[in-house]
């Protein structure tokens, strides 16, 4: 394989809401513990909806550690590749998948695009090749949620669509492959219906898991 393939944590929120009525003071509403991702409306006891103060989940930029894919079959550990970037990628193991760490870490403040390289084979015995038809052409992946652990939390992101093809020489130097975009994740692996190309799932970030 080359280049080419080859917020706020949990805790205590306390939000007091007066209202003065023929001058007395009254405390109306007390709420605690609320991080939520979902609006929330509170009714108050004179029956009108207060809206709540929302605080979305917010998961740190961090080392991803575990890529689980239900609708691709996977739930395999990701291990750390130090290639330098521009440098040629190529996992040392079959069985595990890589996060290139010369770029970006996932995480809902990430300031990069976020890659995971995996090989696939003919024979479909190795990591990737769930990603691929038996025919070696790339599945239909579009739509499906993924998650990726991290010390900070997890994240889920959602398969653009189509997977894309690149020649392997083109792959290395294409801008769109390379290009920043926070909350972006590549799966790059080999393209195992014609040599020399390589296959990538675009997916973004929709948020932390829950």
């Amino acid at each position: 394989m080359r280049k080419s393939i080859e917020g706020l944590p949990k805790g205590r929120l306390r939000l007091g809401v007066t209202m003065l009525v023929g001058g007395l003071s009254l405390s109306v509403l007390s709420l605690t513990e609320l991080v939520r991702d979902d609006p929330v409306v509170v009714a108050a006891p004179w029956g009108a909806n207060l809206p709540v103060l929302v605080i979305p989940k917010s998961v740190p930029v961090a080392v991803p550690t575990r890529l689980v894919f239900p609708g691709a079959g996977l739930d395999v550990r990701v291990q750390v590749d130090k290639t330098p970037p521009g440098g040629v990628i190529k996992p040392p193991s079959y069985t595990d998948v890589y996060w290139i760490e010369a770029y970006g870490k996932p995480g809902t403040n990430a300031d990069n695009t976020v890659y995971i390289a995996g090989h696939s084979s003919p024979d479909h015995s190795v990591v990737f090749d769930a990603l691929l038809e038996t025919d070696g052409s790339p599945r239909d992946l579009a739509g499906e949620e993924l998650t990726l652990n991290t010390p900070s939390g997890s994240l889920v992101y959602r398969i653009d669509g189509a997977a894309r093809r690149y020649d392997k020489n083109a792959l290395a130097n294409d801008p769109e492959i390379w290009k920043i975009v926070p909350g972006r994740l590549l799966l790059v692996t080999c393209d195992q219906e014609i040599e020399g190309r390589n296959t990538v799932f675009f997916a973004t970030l929709q948020g932390a898991s829950s």
